[in-house]
C-alpha cells in the first residue's frame, strides 16, 4: 500500500510539475502602461462608488500635481485594475485566459504618473464574489523609493522562508547520503519534501516575490499548487516520525489529499473551477493533517507517555498551529503578504523537528557502525586480519551458484619444526607474515580466508579469466624478498587451485582439487628444499 501510495503521489507531482515550469516560461497577464517613462504617503480615495456588485471605482485629488517619478500603489487580489490620470487611461491589468487561470492574481500595482497629474481614478473589476470585498490601501510617493520599501519590509519574511527551504533541501540531501550508510528513514524524507514545498509556497506569498514575478496568475497557480502537494509528505512524515504501525489513517488521508491534488486542477485547467474558489476544500484538507498530527500526538502521549520526541514534536506542533492560525486569517482577511510570525513559526517547526530526525539518523548509523563492527569482528581472524573459517562457510551457504569461481588453498610448509627449534613466537610471526603474503597478492583479486591453523583460501569470481600462476609467481618473489632478509626464519606456502567446473557436485568438490594439487606442491618443496 505504501508504494501504491507514492506511486499516486509521484503521478501528480511529476505533471504539476510540469504544468507550473511551462507557466512560467510562456504565461503572460497583459500589463500595459499608457504613458511614457517619465517619501511615501497613505492615499484615501475622495470617493468610492460601486458601478455593479463586481466593479467599484476610487477617485483621487491630489493635493499637489505630481511631479515626475511619482507613482501610486496599490495591491489587488484577483482583480482586473484601469488607471485614469486625468481622465486619459494610464494603466490597466488583465488576466489572459489560459490554463492558469482567468484571474490576474493577486498583484501589487506600481503605477508611474504623468507629470502635472492632478485627478485619479481607479475601478477594480472582481473575478470572484469572495474578492468583492477586498481591502484596498493606496499609496502615493517616489516610485524608485517604494520600491525600496516594499523590499525592505518583506525582506525578513522572504529570508526566513529561504531559510525553510534550505533546510528542507538539506535534510533531503542528508537522507540521500546517509541512507547508503545506515536504514533509511522515511520521516527524513518526507519531512524534507514538506519544508521545500511550505518554504516555496511561504516565499511565493512575500511582495518581493510579487515583484519579482510579474505573471501572478501563474504565481497564485504555483502557490495553491504547493499547498496541495504539501499534505502527503505531511502525513507521512507524521506518521514515519511516530512510528505507528497501523498506516490506515494515514494512508486514508495520502489517498484524499493525492485526490484533491489530481482533480482541483483538471477543473482548474479545464475552467470547471477555479483555485480560488476551490481553496476551501485545499484548506479543508491542511486541517485535516493538522488534526491528524495533534491526534497521533495525543495518542503517543497516552501510549508511551512524554518521551523526549514527543516533548520535540509538542513544542514543534504549537509553532506550527499558531503560523497556521496566522496565515489563515491573513489569507481570509485579505492582508498583502503573511504575517512574519507565520513564517518563524513554520521556521521552529521546520528546525525543531528537523533536528530531532537527524537525531534519529545519528543514532542508526550509530548502530549499524556497532553491528558492522561486531560482525567484522565475528567474521575476522585476530591473529592475521584475514577473514576466518566462519566467514568463509558463511560465504558458502549464501551461495547457491559457484559457476567460474576459482578457489586457491595455501599450506605453510614446516610450520612445526619452526615452533619446535624456534619456538611459539617464531610461529606465530611465520603465520602472520605468511598471511599478509598472500593477503597482498591475492587480496587485490579475492577475498582471503585463514581456514585453519596453517591453512589458508581465497576465493576469486571470474576465475577462468584470472591468470593464477602470475600471482603466484609474485608470491614466491614476496617469499624470496623475505627469505633473503630472515637468517633464521623461512617460509615456504604451498599453493595449489581449480576453477568451479558444471562436473563439481558441489564446491568441496572444487576445494578438494585445489587441495590436491596444493599438497603435489607442497611435496615438490619439500625435495627442492
Amino acid at each position: 500500500m505504501k508504494k501504491i501510495v507514492r506511486i499516486c503521489y509521484l503521478s501528480i507531482l511529476v505533471p504539476l510539475g510540469l504544468y507550473l515550469i511551462i507557466g512560467l516560461l510562456v504565461g503572460k497577464n497583459k500589463i500595459v502602461s499608457h504613458v511614457e517613462q517619465t517619501a511615501q504617503i497613505e492615499l484615501y480615495p475622495d470617493s468610492e462608488l460601486a458601478l455593479d456588485e463586481d466593479t467599484v471605482e476610487y477617485q483621487f485629488t491630489l493635493e499637489q500635481p505630481s511631479e515626475n517619478g511619482m507613482a501610486l500603489r496599490f495591491l489587488s487580489s484577483h482583480q482586473t485594475v484601469f488607471v485614469f490620470a486625468d481622465g486619459a487611461l494610464v494603466y490597466s491589468l488583465e488576466a489572459i485566459p489560459s490554463i492558469y487561470g482567468i484571474s490576474p492574481g493577486t498583484t501589487i500595482n506600481m503605477v508611474e504618473l504623468p507629470t502635472n497629474t492632478t485627478d485619479l481614478l481607479v475601478r477594480f473589476t472582481s473575478m470572484y464574489p469572495s474578492a468583492r470585498n477586498a481591502n484596498c490601501f493606496f499609496y502615493y510617493g517616489d516610485g524608485i523609493a517604494m520600491y525600496r520599501s516594499i523590499i525592505a519590509d518583506s525582506l525578513l519574511a522572504f529570508s526566513l522562508s529561504g531559510l525553510i527551504i534550505i533546510v528542507g533541501f538539506s535534510l533531503i540531501l542528508y537522507w540521500i547520503i546517509s541512507r547508503k550508510r545506515s536504514k533509511a528513514d522515511p520521516a527524513m524524507i518526507c519531512f524534507g519534501m514538506f519544508a521545500v514545498l511550505l518554504g516555496l509556497w511561504s516565499m511565493n506569498e512575500t511582495d518581493i516575490a510579487m515583484i519579482m514575478m510579474q505573471n501572478r496568475t501563474v504565481g497564485s497557480a504555483i502557490g495553491y499548487t504547493l499547498l496541495l502537494l504539501m499534505p502527503m509528505p505531511f502525513i507521512q512524515f507524521v506518521r514515519h516520525f511516530f512510528k505507528i504501525k497501523r498506516a490506515f489513517i494515514s494512508t486514508v488521508l495520502s489517498l484524499l489529499s493525492i485526490a484533491l491534488g489530481a482533480i482541483l486542477p483538471i477543473l482548474h485547467i479545464c475552467r470547471v473551477a477555479e483555485f480560488k474558489t476551490t481553496a476551501k476544500w485545499i484548506h479543508c484538507m491542511m486541517i485535516l493533517s493538522v488534526l491528524y498530527m495533534i491526534g497521533t500526538l495525543i495518542y503517543c502521549i497516552r501510549k508511551r507517555g512524554f518521551t523526549h520526541r514527543v516533548k520535540a514534536n509538542l513544542i514543534a506542533t504549537i509553532a506550527l498551529v499558531t503560523s497556521f492560525l496566522a496565515d489563515m486569517f491573513a489569507y481570509y482577511n485579505g492582508f498583502e503578504q503573511t504575517d512574519v510570525l507565520g513564517k518563524v513559526g513554520m521556521l521552529m517547526y521546520i528546525i525543531v523537528l528537523g533536528s530531532e530526525s537527524l537525531s534519529d539518523v545519528f543514532r542508526q548509523m550509530e548502530e549499524g557502525r556497532k553491528a558492522e563492527y561486531y560482525k567484522s569482528m565475528a567474521e575476522t581472524d585476530v591473529m592475521t586480519g584475514l577473514l576466518n573459517r566462519s566467514a568463509f562457510e558463511a560465504w558458502e551457504e549464501r551461495h547457491t551458484n559457484f559457476e567460474d569461481i576459482l578457489i586457491a588453498t595455501f599450506d605453510l610448509n614446516n610450520l612445526k619444526g619452526c615452533n619446535d627449534s624456534l619456538g611459539h613466537k617464531a610461529g606465530d610471526i611465520y603465520i602472520t607474515e605468511a598471511a599478509q603474503m598472500i593477503k597482498r597478492v591475492f587480496g587485490t583479486i579475492g577475498k582471503c580466508y585463514r581456514i585453519g591453523g596453517d591453512e589458508f583460501c581465497a576465493v576469486i569470481h571470474r576465475g577462468s579469466k584470472i591468470d593464477v600462476e602470475h600471482y603466484i609467481d609474485k608470491l614466491r618473489k614476496e617469499e624470496e624478498e623475505f627469505n633473503q632478509k630472515s637468517e633464521e626464519l623461512k617460509i615456504g606456502i604451498a599453493v595449489g587451485y581449480a576453477v568451479h567446473k558444471c562436473g563439481d557436485e558441489t564446491f568441496e568438490s572444487t576445494r578438494d582439487r585445489a587441495d590436491r594439487k596444493m599438497y603435489r606442491n607442497k611435496d615438490a618443496i619439500k625435495k627442492n628444499t
